[in-house]
């Protein structure tokens, strides 16, 4: 197929515009992919520090936990990848448009500035790294003694009634108005 200058022309401004378009949305969803890793990271560390585990469920945590983080260093390494190949294609559309080139659209300067290499890869696998080693410490070196205890944690979750203890029957519970116990034997 022989394309005149016109339609070459209207080809290159179509692939520009489709290869920006895909570097946006890209780059848009590295970040999205790396904030929900790392918001995940943060509650899974806040929630595994409430608990005690056994030292096979500290080890199954924490096989998620890499098998979370391998996955989102995959998805990323990737999208690196295949962002390189974007970029160099949009070079190459920024070339055969002359934007390189000094004196086509702007005298004695080129359109575009000269670009470096900026790459983000390496920044996510350390923080990557990072939050992994973290949770880590929580689940194998954490609080040894839980601040909730689970099972409690699951009856209320569930609504079981739990068996009343002495603190319990002394406690004034105001939407039910009940008075301690103490309070009634000081009347009379």
């Amino acid at each position: 197929m022989k394309l005149n200058k016109q339609k070459k022309f209207e080809a290159l401004l179509h692939r520009h515009a489709d290869m920006s378009n895909l570097l946006q949305v890209m780059m848009r969803a590295d970040l999205r992919i790396f904030s929900g890793f790392l918001t995940l990271q943060f509650a899974f560390g806040g929630f595994i520090s409430q608990f005690s585990l056994s030292e096979f469920g500290k080890i199954g945590l924490f096989i998620i936990d890499l098998a979370l983080a391998s996955t989102c260093y995959f998805i990323l390494r990737n999208h690196n990848e295949r962002r390189n190949e974007v970029v160099q294609t949009l070079k190459n559309c920024n070339e055969a448009l002359g934007y390189n080139e000094p004196g086509v659209y702007i005298e004695s300067k080129p359109l575009n500035s000269k670009t470096e290499r900026r790459p983000w890869l390496k920044f996510y696998i350390i923080s990557n790294i990072i939050t992994v080693i973290g949770i880590g410490f929580i689940l194998f070196f954490g609080n040894p003694k839980p601040k909730v205890d689970g099972n409690s944690m699951i009856k209320k979750a569930l609504n079981i009634p739990m068996k009343p203890t002495q603190d319990t029957l002394n406690t004034t519970i105001i939407k039910e108005h009940i008075l301690p116990t103490d309070t009634l034997t000081k009347k009379q």
